[in-house]
This record gives C-alpha cells, structure tokens and sequence, in this order.
C-alpha cells in the first residue's frame, strides 16, 4: 500500500511532517535499541518504506561507513528523499522505487534491513517477510519497527491521549491501517524462518523529547478554538490545553515503539 490513501486525508505537506517527526521522536533511543540488536556501522542496510527520507538521513549521519538502500512505493515521497540527500555519493546511498512483497532487488545482499512503520500499512504481510528473507544474506537481521493499539501508551490528562487516539483511530480506519500489527510480529518473524529471534519497546515521553514534539501545535487562532469547542467541547478543551504553555508543560505523554528482530538462518 503506498502512502496515498493517508495524504489523500491529510495532505501531503502534513503527512511529510508527520513522517519527519515520526523518524526523529526517541531516535537516540531506537538507535540504541537497534545497535543492542546487531546493527553495526560498516554493514549494508535497507530502509524499507523509506519515505521522504527522514530516517536514511539519520542512519547516513551516524553509520558513515554504511551503505543504504532505501526502497519506497510512493514516487512523491521518493523524490523527496532524492532531492533532499543528492549530496551523499552513491557508494554511500541508493534508492529504489518498488514495494517490498516484490522489491527487484538482489538475493542475498544486505547485512541489515529496517522496516519502520510498514507492516501496520501491509496486506500481505507474510509474503513481505518472505521477500525480507530473500534480501538477507545468511547470518542477516531484520528490524521491523511497529506500533499496537493495545500497547500505544497513556497521557495524563487522560483525556489528551484518548481524544488524540479518537482522531488517529479515524484516520486507521479510513486508510485501512493494521494497528494490531505489533503483536503479531514475533510470530510472524519465526513462521517464515527466522531464528534467535527478540522483541524490545521504546519508550518516548514527553518530559525528554518535550510535549510540543509530540502535540505539534502552539498558536490555534481564537476563533478556530471556538468553533472546536461548539461542535466538540472535548476537542475544545484539549485545544485550550495545548495552546496554553504553562497547561501544556503539565502535560504528560508516552508512547511505545515495539521492535521484532530475526535473524537469517546460517546453513552450514
């Protein structure tokens, strides 16, 4: 599935933001994570679902001496993510446009594959692991970084969060999104071959990556929160919240990053 079907709600230019925000809340945290799980700078990775290229830019940044493929379906996105890293060389950085169920790359070729925030948009979500097992050499990891409705997070005020998963819930439903993927994946992972096998969360607050991170609004014009609060009082409320610094600092938000790891069987 490409990315259409969400932009088609949001807009491009929003779901580009949301994207970069996305990559960059906890990365050092993920970073570590994945660096605990066996990636090392030297190895050659794919970035699938790599997007506007938000996330190649970081693992470009901090494995200098790594070469990244990023592969993505959607060609808006990826001609943003040519244009904004046509500076790196091309033994460092390539794309490829296709989709990961039948990516047309070669067999037996990457030490490490990353997919982000994919699986939750997949229909078929084993023949995409099929593929992954392909791409790998023996010995291989896959990363594969989700979320699960179940294990989403809290706020406090209770209402920030449920209110906020209310809209997101929306937006799911009508892109048709699998946010129960998470759950799913370790058995996924091990159905389609993959041994020594591991599973981590990554914990983003708000007290250290700061709440207007995660909220992404500060100056809502008066007369829209007046309309949000006649139509929805509880919109309304959490609208005030959000624009009021002092109210907002107040607040608390922390959300999970779930990771299922696999490695390639080596067969001796």
């Amino acid at each position: 599935m490409s990315y259409n079907s969400i932009y088609d709600i949001i807009g491009l230019n929003n779901e580009v933001n949301r994207l970069e925000t996305q990559a960059k809340l906890g990365w050092s945290k993920e970073f570590r994570a994945l660096k605990w799980l066996g990636l090392k700078d030297g190895m050659k990775i794919l970035d699938v679902g790599s997007g506007p290229g938000s996330y190649t830019e970081l693992l470009l940044e901090n494995l200098p001496n790594s070469e990244i493929t990023g592969l993505e379906i959607d060609k808006n996105l990826l001609s943003i993510a040519k244009d904004r890293l046509k500076d790196y060389p091309s033994e460092r950085l390539n794309f490829k446009y296709g989709s990961i169920l039948n990516s047309g790359l070669k067999e037996n070729s990457f030490d490490f594959i990353i997919c982000r925030f994919v699986y939750q948009h997949l229909e078929k979500p084993l023949a995409a692991t099929r593929e992954i097992y392909k791409l790998l050499k023996p010995g291989g990891i896959v990363a594969i970084i989700d979320s699960d409705r179940g294990l989403y997070g809290v706020s406090e005020p209770d209402i920030l969060f449920k209110s906020g998963r209310g809209f997101i819930s929306q937006i799911e439903r009508r892109a048709k999104w699998n946010r129960e993927i998470g759950r799913k994946l370790l058995k996924i992972l091990k159905y389609e071959g993959f041994d020594k096998l591991d599973f981590e969360a990554v914990t983003i607050h708000s007290d250290l990556v700061g709440i207007q991170n995660i909220i992404g609004v500060d100056n809502v014009p008066p007369e829209l929160i007046k309309i949000g609060s006649r139509n929805n009082p509880r919109l309304g409320k959490i609208m005030k919240m959000c624009c009021d610094k002092k109210e907002r600092e107040n607040c608390t938000i922390i959300f999970l990053n779930l990771i299922a790891k696999g490695q390639k069987p080596i067969i001796t």
